[in-house]
């Protein structure tokens, strides 16, 4: 009776490893890979767009991010009042160094 109870116990555990392994649970993807596969196709087009290159004359072009960046901080600029101008003492006499 108890080498029947430790057979079927070793037969659990034995089932249990070859069912549980990484092996069978290869097929699986997880919620990370699910996410990556939902907004891959969105980034791609987000990517084409981005750094699509806008030609400013027969030799140059220009990436779109550059000019996104340049309206976004001249934009902002102006809307807090030129406070990167305006503030600009407050560096001088605080001695605020950012590193």
């Amino acid at each position: 009776m108890r080498m029947q109870k430790i057979f079927s116990r070793i037969t659990f555990l034995l089932i249990g490893l070859v069912l549980g392994s990484p092996l069978v649970r290869a097929e699986e993807i997880g919620i990370d890979q699910k996410i990556n596969n939902w907004f891959e196709p969105i980034a791609t087009a987000w990517e084409s767009f981005v750094l699509t290159s806008i030609p400013v004359s027969d030799t140059m072009s220009i990436p779109f991010v550059v000019i996104l960046l340049v309206a976004g901080a001249l934009f902002f600029t102006v809307y807090f009042s030129f406070i990167n101008i305006t503030k600009f003492y407050i560096n001088e006499v605080f001695h605020i160094f950012i590193i």
